[in-house]
């Protein structure tokens, strides 16, 4: 597990607005929850938190509880994109989604989670996807969302794509 180092954790919520009032998060590879969790400090009023490691999952199970959050933070364990396309598929869909893709993962899985999220109802009409990769990596296209330029922080890459409203 590789924790969403402070200073682009705090790079992420400046690109978002400090307050994300009213507002849903799902954190797909969500690891110990860290970012949903810092969503629902900052007003979301909902925040979903992926996980596929046994482990990690346990963790943000009980960061939840630890932090009285069991009312807007819930935690699904399961792999990323079949979880996201469950979610689509149940009608649900979020003003922000945040992916931080292992770094070791084939830059090909993560095009196509980028790709996937493009293509369903997951982002809300004016959502935003958040996507932290690692630095000099191919940029995932995804030509329903505008990209903003990138933004590096060491060895990491923030993209952040828009849904045109």
């Amino acid at each position: 597990m590789r924790p969403t180092p402070d200073r682009v954790r705090e790079a992420v919520f400046n690109i978002l607005g400090q307050h994300l009032d009213d507002m849903s998060f799902l954190d797909l590879f969500a690891g110990t929850g860290a970012m949903g969790l810092e969503a629902a400090s900052r007003g979301a009023r909902r925040s979903t938190l992926v996980e596929a490691d046994l482990d990690a999952f346990a963790t943000c199970e009980a960061n939840i509880r630890a932090l009285g959050v069991e009312d807007r933070v819930r935690a699904i364990r399961g792999d990323a994109a079949r979880v996201a396309r469950d979610l689509a598929e149940a009608g649900e869909a979020y003003d922000v989604v945040f992916a931080d893709p292992p770094y070791g993962d084939p830059p090909e899985r993560t095009a196509a989670l980028v790709e996937q999220i493009d293509g369903s109802t997951l982002l809300e009409a004016d959502g935003v996807l958040v996507l932290q990769m690692k630095r000099g990596l191919p940029l995932p296209a995804a030509p329903r969302l505008a990209l903003q330029a990138p933004r590096y922080y060491g060895i990491t890459t923030i993209l952040v794509y828009e849904r045109p409203t």
